[in-house]
């Protein structure tokens, strides 16, 4: 349902790219694929289980990838989680402080009329999914 109505109406009628403006993400890597999606971490450049190895502390790979990871998200205006009820309040809470500091502050909608800092980032935050 989710490619019919809402892919398609951001991709077509509003121009905008998956990934770039817009992500559609949850929790577990096979969910994602059905919705034409990411797995959250994936989405956010985390590695949760993986452990740095000394090539990668050497030669910057991880520096880079975050830096190219963080040049993506601060393109997003919308961020559509599905499954949320497989989600964590920590793990939200840890996605809420990883958009907060990825976003430049020259960002747009970063920080409200009062210099302080929106939640998500400023970015739309879609949750999908039931709460039961």
């Amino acid at each position: 349902m989710w490619t019919l109505c809402g892919n398609t109406c951001l991709d077509g009628v509003m121009g905008w790219r998956h990934g770039l403006d817009f992500q559609v993400a949850a929790l577990q890597a096979t969910n994602a694929p059905a919705l034409d999606g990411h797995a959250l971490h994936a989405a956010f450049g985390m590695t949760p289980f993986a452990r740095r190895t000394e090539n990668a502390k050497k030669n910057g790979a991880e520096g880079s990838k975050k830096v190219d990871t963080a040049k993506r998200i601060q393109q997003w205006r919308w961020l559509i989680i599905d499954d949320i009820s497989m989600i964590s309040a920590s793990f939200l809470a840890e996605l809420d402080a990883h958009l907060r500091s990825v976003m430049s502050a020259a960002h747009h909608g970063k920080v409200d009329a009062h210099g302080v800092d929106r939640p998500f980032g400023g970015v739309n935050v879609l949750f999908c999914g039931d709460f039961y």
